[in-house]
């Protein structure tokens, strides 16, 4: 064999080699999704809307909480509780909301310093909804001590990033978005 010939068929095995690598990378996600980039302006649209609900979690502002959540989740929690309108829902869910942060605030606990980090998942774009992750942390006082926890949350979109719904990455949410994405997807996205 030449050195030529040599030479030519390893530079061919390295190049195939790092195209089926990339090629693994692509293929794990759906026949209907793709990776997606979002432009400056979908990206300064996504940290208003996380900031807005990190702001209302800090300023108790429940009502608005509540209706930024995913509406499959949400959808969910109003099968599970037939008989109430949605708002009598928003209602009882904002109350619950109060009395429990209320409670916890008069045995001591404080949640102060939410903050979100920057460093979202890739987007993933599936038919015409775009999937995202990020975390956020949250400082927790308790008697004196503090502690800090960090929670995962889902951002979607069904408007290109002009709007975005969330929910923290719970068993209930991850089975839902398990329903509506494929394996493959919900896998890439590390739910």
């Amino acid at each position: 064999m030449s050195r030529k010939f040599s030479a030519s068929l390893i530079f061919l095995i390295v190049s195939f080699l790092a195209t089926a690598h990339n090629d693994k990378n692509i293929k794990c996600l759906s026949p209907v999704s793709s990776l997606y980039e979002l432009s400056s302006l979908q990206k300064a649209n996504l940290f208003l809307c996380v900031d807005r609900y990190l702001s209302a979690f800090k300023n108790k502002d429940y009502r608005y909480i509540i209706k930024q959540i995913y509406p499959p989740v949400f959808n969910n929690f109003v099968a599970q509780n037939p008989g109430y309108s949605v708002n009598e829902l928003i209602e009882k869910i904002n109350k619950k909301m109060s009395i429990d942060m209320s409670t916890m605030e008069l045995e001591g606990f404080k949640m102060t310093n939410y903050r979100f980090n920057k460093n979202y998942s890739s987007v993933l774009k599936v038919r015409d909804a775009l999937y995202t992750t990020f975390q956020y942390s949250t400082t927790i006082k308790y008697k004196g001590k503090s502690s800090t926890q960090l929670k995962k949350v889902i951002a979607v979109s069904n408007n290109k990033g002009a709007k975005w719904f969330f929910t923290d990455a719970t068993d209930q949410s991850r089975a839902i978005l398990k329903e509506k994405l494929s394996q493959s997807d919900y896998d890439f996205l590390s739910l």
